[in-house]
């Protein structure tokens, strides 16, 4: 009888114990998903107006960090997929940042990184965004095959298969996109006055906060027509093109200091090389 309340008495006393345990452990809800894709569109954000940049790909990371972080709280199977994969979103925004720098290595790094968090998550959407940013970088350095094998990989993704509603990250892809990339294409393949009208058309499209692409296709405006010898039009167009916010990140960057190359060694006495080289210092090109 002894021995009956003793136990009694002990599993009473472990269940008062466990359960103001298991009531003060903090839990992890959907109102912390949501505030973790809410600093993923931030950021979606960000890019659109600066492009890639360091201090971009820092705060890209340190979101991932927080949704991690978050996997050592109590958290139901659905919610800890989502997490999984903000932090796949996360990084594969500090993968882009970098290959928008031109930082092949460590955007590297981010998308194996990225593919992984995006596997655990089991999120197509995120491993499909994934496979692209691969397809860039490996186009990007001149590994064609291994861009195109990305692209077929992403277009097996279950995404791709399915029309599912668009997130952020896909709203800066407009008809002025479009006309981008065939300018792209088009100055390639050599066709410029074409490439240049379809630039031309890009940068009319646009909306008022696509910075980054403002003064991208803006920069390849000054290059086709640096291209077809039309040296003093190609500055003038450059000339606009340092004035924008996002001037001195990313592809814009890399693209006029093409041009100053192009330039110095086409016409390097020229009226057009000498406004060039008197541009405003805070002009990075």
């Amino acid at each position: 009888m002894l021995r009956r309340s003793f136990v009694t008495a002990s599993t009473g006393t472990v269940a008062a114990v466990a359960v103001p345990m298991l009531a003060t452990q903090p839990a992890v809800g959907i109102s912390d998903v949501r505030r973790l894709h809410k600093d993923v569109a931030d950021l979606t954000v960000l890019d659109d107006q600066r492009g890639g940049h360091q201090a971009m790909e820092a705060a890209a990371l340190a979101g991932a960090r927080k949704a991690l972080a978050l996997q050592h709280k109590s958290a139901m199977d659905p919610i800890r997929g989502r997490l999984y994969s903000a932090a796949a979103d996360c990084i594969g925004l500090a993968a882009w940042s970098c290959i928008d720098a031109r930082d092949p290595e460590h955007a590297q790094q981010h998308l194996e990184r990225a593919m992984t968090l995006a596997g655990l998550a089991r999120d197509s959407g995120a491993q499909f965004r994934i496979w692209t940013f691969m397809s860039m970088l490996a186009n990007q350095l001149g590994d064609y095959p291994q861009a195109l094998a990305a692209a077929q990989a992403s277009r097996s993704t279950g995404a791709a298969r399915r029309d599912i509603r668009r997130p952020e990250w896909i709203a800066f892809y407009t008809r002025g996109e479009l006309d981008g990339l065939t300018g792209v294409t088009l100055g390639l393949s050599g066709s410029r006055p074409q490439a240049e009208a379809h630039f031309h058309r890009c940068v009319s499209a646009l909306r008022p906060d696509q910075h980054r692409n403002r003064a991208l296709y803006l920069a390849y405006v000054a290059t086709e027509q640096l291209a077809q010898g039309d040296a003093e039009e190609a500055v003038n167009t450059a000339l606009k093109v340092v004035t924008l916010p996002a001037a001195t990140a990313g592809r814009t960057s890399h693209l006029l200091r093409e041009f100053t190359t192009i330039l110095t060694t086409c016409a390097p006495r020229s009226t057009a090389a000498r406004a060039w080289a008197d541009r405003p210092l805070t002009a990075t090109a």
